[in-house]
């Protein structure tokens, strides 16, 4: 039986810089989130950094898609909500001076200012 090597293991480096602010991709990273993320969790282990940066883009873009449009107040809470988890699992796996975890906490911060500024 041959071995599968997952992605971690092919030394993948993702690197998520901050889009301009006039660019919102955010439906097309949802779209893309929505496919890759469901073989990404059968195939990665819950603390792969790869399947932790996915769930953050994906919880991310729901967040952001979600600001401004009368679908409710639940999309937002619920795409916080994850936010919070995948920050949890981050500081968890990585502890809480690693950058990936103070990144995630200072994007988690400025997603709960931008959340009350639109209340």
């Amino acid at each position: 039986m041959s071995k599968t090597t997952c992605p971690s293991e092919t030394n993948i480096v993702l690197k998520f810089p901050r889009p301009p602010e006039g660019l919102k991709n955010n439906a097309e990273a949802t779209s893309v989130m929505r496919e890759v993320l469901p073989s990404a969790r059968r195939t990665l282990a819950p603390n792969d950094q790869v399947l932790i940066k996915l769930r953050w883009i994906y919880s991310l873009s729901i967040f952001r898609d979600s600001l401004g449009v009368s679908r409710g107040d639940l999309v937002i809470e619920v795409a916080l909500t994850e936010l919070e988890d995948v920050v949890s699992d981050t500081r968890q796996v990585f502890g809480s001076n690693h950058a990936l975890t103070m990144t995630f906490q200072g994007e988690l911060e400025r997603a709960h200012a931008e959340y009350f500024v639109q209340c």
